[in-house]
C-alpha cells in the first residue's frame, strides 16, 4: 500500500486482511503517516465473494494479503453468477 500510495495516482487503494489485529496495526501506521486520504483497510475474508466483488469495483488498487495461502489449501474463487 505504501508503494501504491507514493508511486501511483490511484485515489482508492484498498487492503483486505482477515486478521483484525493486523488491520488495526496497519491503520495505526497509515494514520501516523497521514495516508488515510487514499487508503482503506478492510477486515474481511477474501473468499467472501459478494463483499469482495463490491470492493474491487470501487477500488483503483486492491491489495490482497496472503490470498494465495488461502487458495492453495483447496479453496477456489468462483465467478459470480
Amino acid at each position: 500500500m505504501y508503494g501504491a500510495y507514493h508511486l501511483s495516482a490511484a485515489e482508492n487503494i484498498i487492503g483486505v486482511e482477515i486478521n483484525e489485529d493486523l488491520c488495526k496495526l496497519v491503520k495505526e501506521v497509515l494514520t501516523k503517516r497521514n495516508m488515510l486520504d487514499r487508503v482503506e483497510i478492510i477486515t474481511s475474508d477474501i473468499c467472501d465473494q459478494a463483499h469482495i466483488v463490491s470492493i474491487i469495483f470501487r477500488a483503483d488498487f486492491t491489495l490482497w494479503i496472503h490470498v494465495f495461502n488461502r487458495l492453495a489449501r483447496g479453496f477456489a474463487l468462483q465467478a459470480p453468477s
